[in-house]
């Protein structure tokens, strides 16, 4: 048996592909936290204000899929500002591309004010607005 390796430098970093040519490195949020599985509190009906999904699409049981803004394939976790809630066909679509490609800041910010005075089931909506911005920001976007 294999004793797993430990990594010297316990600070995860993650690469990011652009447009498939430009690679870097960027430092993932420090102090993010697991957050409350959005898309079970929303299945549960405990998130009622949240009816669009990140790219503007309307929710529904059928469509509900959790989106990794930093996708899973490039390092993204379930961490409390990396996962916001999309359809399951806006969600494919995307993939592991570029989000910039995809979210349109109007909307984007239509999204995250759904958040804003939810407080609730271990949830606060506040403190998800700005760890999601804190991780758009690493990719490039700034809202």
């Amino acid at each position: 048996m294999i004793a797993p390796i430990n990594p010297i430098n316990t600070k995860p970093f993650l690469s990011i592909t652009f447009n498939g040519k430009n690679k870097r490195n960027i430092k993932y949020i420090e102090g993010d936290t697991h957050n409350p599985d959005l898309k079970q509190l929303w299945d549960k009906g405990k998130l009622p204000e949240v009816t669009h999904g990140f790219y503007g699409d309307e929710l529904t049981w059928d469509n509900l899929s959790r989106e990794h803004l930093i996708p899973k394939c490039q390092g993204g976790t379930k961490k409390f500002g990396n996962i916001v809630l999309a359809s399951k066909i806006k969600n494919n679509g995307r993939s592991d591309k570029d989000i910039r490609l995809f979210a349109i800041p109007e909307v984007v910010k239509a999204y995250l004010k759904q958040f804003e005075n939810i407080h609730r089931h271990g949830f606060d909506g506040p403190n998800y607005i700005n760890a999601v911005k804190k991780t758009l920001k690493i990719l490039g976007m700034v809202i």
